[in-house]
């Protein structure tokens, strides 16, 4: 039976629900918003996952109609000029304005104007009643300001008599997306009060520095938990924010006095009020915002205490903040005002009962345990946003918002660079993030080698590797692939030249040369499940002994007998069928220089495993002969297709893994299931990309790849048969869910 905290909790859910459907009815599809109140239950029954959903649906939604946007305001504009030529020649015959038109134009008017003309009838009326101008325009300044007080001078930013410089951000190693909650609020403790802001667009971030503050001190902090931002400020703002000039609204300034052509006694008090006006608008001088809104004051993010709430609200801002202007300074009052401010709440809510006052008390009481239990800091924080950040309301403008540290979350490196990886010269490029940018790397960048590649059947795996060796090709790399299905013989369509070998009558031209390639034979052998032991090694290196090296495989049988004694004769009987079995294979012609796929038409049996690991064996044997100095260049992509049936119990080949880099060999592994894949062979994979999986299988990956479980359930809920999508991860960044390019869209570029 369930407790009534429980049933207290389903119930405000269930309300939360019923205004979530009410807010999103209009914006999204019914399906879609099912889709999301299911996503909230799964995650035990969490509102803010339903609304991260909505977000990130929403901002899918806005990014594929762009295009047909840019059209419609085409047409609009096209329409418009039509307008305003029908217009011009129907000048003389269009009718006066009336009252609507008049209505509206009032209202479009600036603050000036409206304090302007309420003084001007004020004072026309008695000349005592133009003093109660005076408070009114006060209070039309100070909730119609029509500029945000910062501008941009000289490169820099100006707010608040300080000036802040830009500088870059060159690379974000984490984000959101990697960390757990607990961690990314330890990383915004630690590095948020090192800098005064970020401006952020298109991908690209700068942090704001104060000049006089210790630039190296504040790079220091952040280079440690993963952002790297150059030394040296931009010469020039990345952002042009013009100071607005006094003269557009003197105008309004000096229309009080045209009462004194009413009644000079009048004149004295409306010249008072064209001082105030004029000396408000001279304090209200900033940047004029207009595609950017402002930021204003919110109390409600108070609201937002734990931290797995704040992860939650910076995941789904993400993809919501197109552009960013934030700026902010450390505000040691915050606190003591927020406490006598409690105090004066909790006093007027008890005398006079107020319901209102007492949810306010509420709201400043989770303030206090904010900054008392998480130990946050008080800031006070202005800016532009073009998006919808979750923490502000974007309204008028506001010479400084209230905020803690961790209000400031969703406007940090970490939560804006989904996709630190530029993609320059060489790079491979995999697909697009959520943003609309690229998922790239390079090859010769990844520290650990190779790549792994795990997903469900029909999830792209196969076209994910021929879209990363098409690129690769183009550079010289020749694409080598182990597939037991033979799908890869579609890259002939991308690079042609391809040698296709049936690996179950075509035998490899492998030739024992040192010990190291008797260990790749035994591992073959295991595959095929046979049982091998120290024995098998001793008989087949002094089998290599008695005919010399370079042995050829079809001469290996003859020398086996030949070393067979009373002592190994079980060791070499063991193995011997398995091997005379190889050795009457045809011997297979194949150009090292040329692409080959080797495939056993769709069989993964244990004889047939057999011999693509033999294939695999001398592709290696074959690496480590051609590099006689190693390391060599990047020569090969050894594609290894249904990891999970071919790479179990090869343990050589598995020691080996990380040395192949150094014989000019990257190699990628394709796979169903985890599980059977050893973890050296994962942790020595500097490129991770997980595909549609089932939902059941996330815990394990998420385990063995380490990644969150949250970013993996996208891959799991979320593909589509028409997209293929992935959740990639490049050596330690942070991994990005993408949707992957096709090779014939990326290629045909």
């Amino acid at each position: 039976m369930a407790s009534r905290e429980e049933v207290a909790r389903l119930e405000r859910f269930r309300q939360g629900i019923e205004e979530f459907r009410r807010r999103y009815r209009d914006a999204l599809p019914p399906e879609e918003l099912e889709e999301c109140v299911k996503e909230a239950a799964r995650h035990n029954f969490t509102l803010l996952r339903a609304y991260a959903c909505a977000a990130e649906r929403l901002a899918r939604m806005e990014r594929k109609g762009q295009v047909k946007e840019r059209e419609r305001e085409e047409g609009v504009k096209a329409r418009k000029a039509e307008e305003r030529e029908t217009k011009r020649e129907e000048g003389a015959a269009r009718p006066a304005p009336g009252l609507r038109d008049l209505l509206g134009a009032l209202k479009r008017l600036e603050w000036q104007g409206h304090a302007a003309l309420a003084s001007l009838a004020l004072c026309a009326a008695h000349p005592l009643l133009c003093l109660a101008s005076l408070p009114a325009a006060a209070l039309l300044y100070a909730y119609r300001k029509n500029t945000v007080p910062m501008w941009t001078d000289g490169g820099a930013l100006v707010w608040r008599g300080r000036r802040y410089r830009f500088h870059r951000v060159e690379r974000v190693f984490r984000d959101v997306v990697g960390m757990g909650p607990h961690e990314f609020r330890n990383v915004l403790l630690a590095t948020t009060h090192e800098y005064n802001g970020v401006y952020y667009r298109e991908g690209r971030a700068w942090v704001l520095i104060a000049e006089g503050r210790p630039v190296e001190e504040a790079r220091a902090v952040l280079r440690r938990f993963g952002v790297v931002v150059e030394p040296r400020p931009e010469g020039r703002a990345p952002v042009e924010l013009p100071r607005e000039r006094l003269r557009r609204y003197l105008h309004w300034a000096l229309l009080p006095l045209a009462a004194g052509a009413v009644s000079p006694l009048a004149l004295p008090a409306a010249a008072l009020a064209s001082i105030v006006i004029y000396l408000l608008t001279a304090r209200d001088l900033g940047h004029r915002p207009r595609r950017l809104r402002a930021i204003s004051r919110n109390a409600s993010y108070y609201s937002v205490p734990d931290v797995e709430s704040v992860h939650a609200v910076a995941l789904a801002a993400q993809p919501l903040l197109r552009e960013a202007l934030v700026v902010w300074e450390h505000d040691p009052e915050h606190v003591i005002r927020l406490e006598r401010r409690g105090a004066w709440t909790e006093r007027l809510a008890w005398w006079f009962q107020s319901k209102w006052r007492l949810q306010r008390l509420d709201v400043i009481q989770v303030a206090r345990q904010r900054a008392m239990n998480l130990h946050e800091r008080g800031f006070f924080a202005c800016g532009l946003v073009d998006g919808r950040p979750a923490a502000f309301t974007l309204g008028r403008p506001a010479d400084a918002v209230p905020a803690f540290t961790l209000d400031l979350a969703e406007l940090t490196p970490y939560a804006l660079l989904l996709s630190p990886a530029e993609c320059g010269e060489g790079s491979v490029r995999l697909g697009v993030d959520d943003a609309g940018r690229e998922v790239c790397f390079r090859p010769e960048d990844l520290q650990t080698p190779h790549a792994f590649l795990v997903g469900k059947t029909g999830s792209g795996k196969t076209t994910l590797g021929m879209l990363v060796a098409a690129q690769l090709a183009r550079r010289g790399v020749v694409p080598v692939a182990v597939d037991p299905h033979g799908h890869w013989a579609r890259i002939e369509r991308w690079v042609p030249g391809v040698q296709l070998v049936d690996a179950r009558r075509l035998a490899p031209p492998l030739q024992l040369r040192d010990p190291g390639d008797v260990d790749l034979l035994l591992d073959a052998l295991r595959a095929a499940g046979v049982q091998v032991f120290d024995a098998h090694f001793t008989v087949l290196l002094r089998a290599l002994d008695r005919c010399g090296a370079p042995l050829p495989l079809a001469k290996l049988p003859d020398c086996l007998l030949a070393a067979r004694d009373l002592a190994s004769a079980w060791a070499v009987d063991a193995i011997y069928g398995r091997v005379l079995s190889l050795a009457r294979m045809e011997a297979a012609r194949v150009d090292p220089g040329r692409p080959i796929v080797v495939h056993t038409a769709g069989s993964t049996e244990p004889d047939a495993r057999m011999k693509l690991i033999l294939w695999t064996a001398w592709l290696v044997s074959e690496a480590k002969a051609t590099c006689p100095e190693p390391p060599c260049g990047l020569r090969w992509l050894l594609f290894i297709d249904e990891a999970h049936a071919l790479m179990r119990d090869v343990s050589h080949i598995a020691s080996v893994w990380r040395e192949l880099r150094k014989f000019g060999v990257e190699a990628v592994l394709a796979t169903q299931s985890v599980l059977d894949i050893p973890q050296p062979l994962i942790e020595n994979s500097g490129l991770k990309a997980v595909l549609a999986v089932e939902p059941e299988a996330v815990p394990v990956i998420a385990q063995r790849l380490y990644i969150e479980q949250s970013r993996l359930q996208r891959v799991a809920y979320e593909s589509l048969p028409e997209e293929r999508v992935a959740v990639i991860r490049v050596e330690g960044r942070s991994p990005v869910y993408a949707r992957l390019h096709s090779p014939d869209s990326l290629l045909a570029r």
